[in-house]
């Protein structure tokens, strides 16, 4: 992994930040970092690039997340939603422009405000779903639930008993949500781009000098089911609903009021939104991997799980078997 100095030397070379700038001291290095590990070039500390470098977990799957990103970035340049690809991108290390805003987390506002910024929002992710597919567009990876036995290999090994190892018992054992799995399989489509990760801190909101709704993070992206895109979407309004302190309901209806009047091509169907909760529940348990509270983490991935289940009964498996 290339080190903090050797950024630093980087940024400057390619004209990012300037010699004087480093001697005087306003030059600084965030590591932002999650699953891969992700630095923020700052100037009086105001991010002006940020710089990724693969994780261990993707090397350890085989997964090039650089390479992908770079791809889908050069194939979307021509959208405002998405992040400048600075020239110096090359190699082991992608660089992106920073963008304007705070993320979708870091937003307030009352009930109409936080709904404008949801259409706002649903109305980019349909611009998003109907870029042009050009040569050299990537596939975007499959979600691992819908093939849970072909798992990477930095997701096998789950402990006994955590949060982990109750995930992959339920995706494993239930036939429910396995035929839920089994039927998002088979309704993928690989016709439209999709961003892939739809968290709160992959979509920045703009409102100078009017609102405007980009995304970040795009080492997921790439040509599949747009209702994959919608699934997380929802998980995550209804995730900062009450932080908001807001009801998830208008939020959801606004989201998706921009979402159709942009045109998105994306459904969602309730066997998608099955397989997007295990995604979450597989999620929420890597908190106790790092240190939160084991009952309360374990505590939500329960509740994750109990709505996969909710929505694997609503399936077209369910409706068959009922039938």
């Amino acid at each position: 992994m290339h080190t903090v100095p050797e950024l630093v030397a980087q940024a400057s070379a390619v004209g990012l930040i300037s010699h004087r700038e480093v001697i005087d001291g306003i030059v600084g290095v965030r590591d932002e970092s999650r699953s891969n590990h992700v630095h923020a070039i700052l100037v009086r500390n105001r991010p002006v690039a940020y710089v990724k470098q693969r994780g261990a977990a993707s090397a350890l799957d085989g997964d090039d997340v650089i390479a992908r990103e770079r791809r889908a970035l050069s194939c979307l340049v021509d959208l405002d939603c998405t992040p400048q690809l600075l020239s110096q991108a090359a190699g082991d290390l992608l660089w992106v422009a920073a963008l304007r805003g705070s993320d979708l987390a870091a937003q307030h506002g009352n009930v109409p405000e936080l709904a404008e910024i949801c259409q706002a929002w649903g109305a980019e992710l349909g611009k998003l779903h109907q870029a042009p597919v050009r040569a050299g567009a990537p596939l975007a990876l499959r979600p691992w639930v819908l093939a849970p036995s072909h798992r990477g290999r930095s997701m096998r090994g789950a402990p006994a008993g955590s949060g982990y190892a109750t995930v992959l018992a339920a995706i494993e054992g239930e036939p429910s949500l396995r035929a839920a799995a089994a039927e998002a399989d088979q309704r993928w489509s690989e016709r439209h781009w999709m961003h892939g990760d739809l968290s709160a801190t992959n979509v920045m909101v703009d409102t100078v000098p009017c609102l405007q709704v980009r995304f970040v993070d795009f080492e997921d992206a790439g040509l599949g089911d747009p209702a994959w895109d919608l699934a997380t979407a929802l998980d995550t309004i209804g995730y900062l609903a009450p932080g908001w302190s807001s009801p998830s309901e208008p939020l959801v209806e606004y989201f998706l009021r921009g979402y159709r009047h942009a045109d998105g091509p994306g459904r969602l169907y309730p066997a998608i939104q099955a397989v997007r909760a295990v995604a979450t529940a597989w999620q929420i348990a890597g908190a106790e991997q790092r240190g939160s509270d084991a009952a309360a983490v374990r505590q939500q991935v329960a509740e994750w799980l109990t709505r996969a289940r909710g929505y694997a009964r609503s399936s077209s498996y369910a409706s068959r078997a009922v039938a």
